[in-house]
């Protein structure tokens, strides 16, 4: 759990408000976790992380919400995942992850840096 709540925000509290606030100048760009087993999602939620990424463009993950939130735990990151089904859902918050989940990681059977069938689903 980071600043008090969960990495996983599974809430519909902002659900519709879409990324109004966000310039419409700067393009969206959607990074693909990798395998689940692999790195990928710790590299892309570090990047997600830096402040001229932020400013460059709306960026939002593509894979696992669950994967992408131990990710984010086992980097110790100040952030949350915020799953999403529509590029739409996305909000423009520096400490928001905002990942198009695809809810396709059995995460009780993902063993990291192990070559599996599940982790290449």
């Amino acid at each position: 759990m980071l600043s008090g709540r969960s990495c996983l925000d599974n809430t519909d509290a902002t659900r519709g408000q879409g990324l109004g606030a966000v310039s419409g100048s700067v393009p969206l760009v959607a990074i693909t976790m990798g395998d689940p087993a692999g790195i990928g999602a710790e590299i892309a939620v570090r990047a997600l992380m830096e402040p001229r990424i932020n400013t460059a463009c709306r960026a939002i993950i593509v894979g696992d919400a669950e994967v992408v939130a131990d990710a984010i735990r086992f980097c110790r990151l100040p952030a949350y995942v915020r799953p999403i089904s529509h590029v739409h859902e996305a909000l423009p918050d520096k400490k928001t992850v905002n990942v198009l989940d695809l809810n396709n990681v059995n995460f009780g059977l993902l063993d990291y840096g192990r070559v599996t069938a599940e982790a290449g689903r």
